[in-house]
């Protein structure tokens, strides 16, 4: 009963999110142009797919690997290419970087500073898609702190994908997104319960209660990731400049307009590191799950929240809610 009432409360806010889009699409017009197949242009929408206990890939999940996969990886096998990775906290990132980094064939690089992504990544980009590093696949992820958000990347994406396009060189890009109650979970378990990053709102360490887990709760973190960075989500969030929900349609647009796929925190071991294991001819059986908590101290766990704290959650999470669950589709 508990179940059925959580997933009626997803459905009611996730749709009243969805019709503010549709709104605001009508009322200010769109960036970019809609897929036809995107849910944001149409009357009616579809039940996404978003079964976090799934443990057994389906057909639909192979034959969307096989599509994502089929035009690049024969080219990819040969070496050379570029995969590009944004990543976004508390998304399962880590995992995709302790499966690739010592892989042999990939050349990894993790830029968590504007430093490391002007000095080490972007010469690394320059490179292989001038056909200077033709033996070894260039996987560069780009995470938090001081590096350029999405937005900030739209241009150079676009440019790169042209470039490779004219050199011949095969290219990836992709990010991932979370279910947003459990990232707001882990969210505060990590920066908060065990304080792995202690400076600005992070500073504060604090109990695993449902009083510190509402009061320091941030609303849509992960859009806000997209459109401001990570520097954006180390500080207080002001309610004088609040991410709207243009916000983040722009970020649906930059996110349509750039990446080759889109996964999912609760299904990556099934489609994302399958996608990655087929473009990069690696045995997926090597890859492992990581989890970054410490675990040492007691966590805040779902069954701590309540319907009460889940609806608040919700409503917080209403513009990622909607960006999780489109996607999904959009790239299904």
């Amino acid at each position: 009963m508990r179940t059925r009432r959580v997933m009626q409360m997803r459905l009611a806010l996730s749709s009243l999110a969805l019709l503010f889009w549709i709104a605001m699409l009508h009322h200010h017009g769109s960036v970019e142009t809609i897929d036809k197949t995107s849910v944001l242009g149409l009357p009616q929408r579809q039940q996404p797919t978003n079964n976090r206990h799934q443990t057994r890939r389906n057909k639909a999940t192979l034959e969307r690997v096989h599509n994502i996969t089929k035009t690049v990886s024969p080219s990819f096998a040969k070496g050379g290419g570029l995969i590009f990775f944004l990543h976004i906290p508390k998304t399962g990132g880590t995992t995709i970087r302790r499966s690739f980094r010592k892989m042999k064939g990939v050349d990894y690089f993790f830029a968590r500073h504007k430093t490391d992504y002007n000095n080490k990544a972007l010469p690394a980009i320059r490179n292989v898609l001038e056909n200077k590093n033709e033996n070894n696949t260039v996987f560069v992820e780009v995470h938090a702190n001081s590096c350029p958000h999405l937005l900030e990347l739209r241009q150079a994406l676009t440019s790169w994908r042209e470039t490779a396009r004219k050199n011949g060189v095969p290219i990836f890009f992709f990010t991932m997104l979370r279910d947003p109650v459990d990232f707001a979970i882990s969210y505060f378990n990590f920066f908060h319960v065990q304080q792995i990053l202690g400076v600005g709102a992070h500073s504060e360490r604090c109990a695993p209660t449902l009083e510190n887990f509402l009061r320091l709760t941030r609303s849509n973190p992960q859009c806000e990731f997209l459109s401001r960075g990570g520097t954006s989500l180390i500080g207080a969030q002001s309610p004088a400049n609040p991410l709207t929900e243009r916000d983040c349609r722009v970020v649906y647009d930059a996110i349509r307009e750039t990446m080759d796929w889109v996964g999912t925190t609760e299904k990556m071991t099934d489609d994302t590191l399958l996608v990655l294991s087929n473009l990069t001819s690696s045995k997926r059986s090597s890859f492992k799950t990581y989890n970054g908590a410490t675990h040492v101290r007691e966590e805040l766990g779902m069954k701590d929240i309540g319907e009460s704290g889940l609806k608040i959650v919700l409503a917080r999470s209403s513009f990622d809610t909607t960006l999780y669950e489109q996607l999904q589709i959009d790239y299904a």
